[in-house]
């Protein structure tokens, strides 16, 4: 089957011409009033008896008013107008007439998509060579990755409060892989395991309730156990978010101990309505007796300067 045919059945409608005819009378009409410069959205009153006048100087024909806005002006067309109309724009526009024009357009869309269709074989035989190459290419580097780096092993830890022992919860940790000067984010698994095929791992574990660790782990059949130090002040702060009041006094001249003098926080409003900042007076009155809202604020970084808190980004829940 020739595969032009396809091409040929999509040709434009007489509408899609009727609308490229309209573009013409457009063109024509701007080398008479080169000063327009618009469309016919906004082809005024003045342009259109300025239009009537061309075609009745150059055509000798007649064309009213309410036939340019029921027909030129609109943006899209329901149904073709009469021949006789079709004729008279098509003659102004350097055409024999209707059928002249229809069939410019036609044929020069079929060239088109004849001399596209033709492109897009070439490309395609071209891209069908580029990707034979490609793919022998991902097929050495496949194989080179099966044969030497398959045999990752999983390096499982266990991460626990220095002073209870007890492991503490993923979501309040963050680990990454340190390579040549730089991090690189790790997910754990449920297992805690990290899997690599290299013969050790450092690792770094933050948190913003703990100080931060660095940690070489090597090969081992059992978890390795890091044990990370608690950050007093914030784990404080963290009790203050949920703990109900008992003794406001105690608990506002502690926080007035834990926070520096220029604290700044920074509370990620829910659904990322945006954020509210707070310096530490403000965040003291805040937190001073919890609300509901308060309970469900949640520390994501915490930063200390000379043993006092500085900084706190707060996600609300």
């Amino acid at each position: 089957m020739d595969e032009n045919l396809p091409l040929i059945s999509n040709l434009m409608t007489d509408l899609e011409v009727f609308h490229e005819l309209k573009k013409n009378v457009l063109l024509n009409y701007q080398k008479h009033y080169p000063f327009f410069s618009g469309s016919w959205k906004n082809f005024s009153s003045k342009d259109i008896l300025q239009l009537i006048d061309l075609v009745e100087q150059e055509q000798k024909s007649t064309v009213s008013e309410k036939w340019i806005y029921t027909h030129l002006k609109p943006e899209t067309n329901e149904k073709l107008p009469r021949k006789d109309m079709l004729d008279i724009f098509s003659k102004f526009c350097g055409f024999s007439g209707w059928d002249e024009f229809h069939h410019q357009k036609t044929k020069t869309e079929i060239q088109d998509k004849t001399e596209f269709s033709a492109l897009k074989n070439s490309e395609k035989k071209s891209y069908l060579k580029i990707g034979i190459l490609v793919g022998a290419v991902l097929l050495l580097g496949f194989l080179g990755w099966f044969f030497g780096f398959r045999k990752k092993e999983n390096r499982e830890i266990v991460i626990t409060n220095s002073f209870n022992g007890k492991e503490i919860p993923k979501d309040e940790i963050k680990v990454y892989e340190i390579t040549d000067n730089s991090k690189k984010d790790i997910s754990l698994d449920e297992k805690s395991a990290i899997k690599s095929g290299k013969d050790s791992v450092k690792i770094v574990v933050e948190s913003p309730f703990y100080k931060t660790k660095t940690v070489e782990i090597i090969p081992n059949k059992e978890a390795t156990e890091i044990q990370l130090q608690p950050n007093d002040n914030a784990m404080a702060i963290k009790a203050f978010l949920s703990a109900d009041i008992k003794d406001w006094k105690t608990r506002k001249s502690q926080l007035e101990t834990m926070l520096s003098d220029d604290t700044e926080v920074i509370v990620m409003l829910k659904n990322n309505l945006g954020a509210e900042y707070f310096n530490k007076e403000d965040f003291i009155k805040q937190i001073l007796v919890p609300s509901e809202r308060i309970k469900k604020w949640k520390i994501v970084e915490l930063k200390n300067d000379d043993e006092k808190v500085n900084f706190i980004r707060i996600q609300e829940e």
